[in-house]
């Protein structure tokens, strides 16, 4: 017996569409270290406006962890993507002579 399993079926449980609970904590790691340097920040300035920081730490972290919609990947597989190419080596050593036409 066979099943077929349809193509639009996920495992991973989503929030909102493509923003799931990897991304949910990786926003909350945002914010968590938004929340702590807006706290240094306020101890030396005595500034509410220091606690902005968390908002934009936050909005950072939402979006480098939001997937894009047409490919599945988030800007944080892409910086990973660039780091690993430009590790490997750039220099490719070419053997001129025979089988080259």
């Amino acid at each position: 017996m066979e099943y077929f399993i349809p193509k639009n079926v996920k495992t991973r449980v989503e929030l909102l569409p493509g923003f799931g609970i990897k991304e949910l904590l990786i926003v909350l790691v945002g914010a968590v270290i938004g929340l702590i340097l807006s706290f240094i920040i306020f101890f030396f300035s005595k500034s509410p406006m220091s606690f902005l920081v968390v908002v934009l730490f936050a909005a950072l972290s939402f979006f480098l962890a939001k997937p894009e919609p047409r490919t599945g990947r988030n800007a944080l597989d892409l910086l990973k993507d660039i780091r690993s190419f430009k590790s490997k080596p750039s220099r490719y050593y070419y053997r001129f002579g025979e089988g080259r036409e």
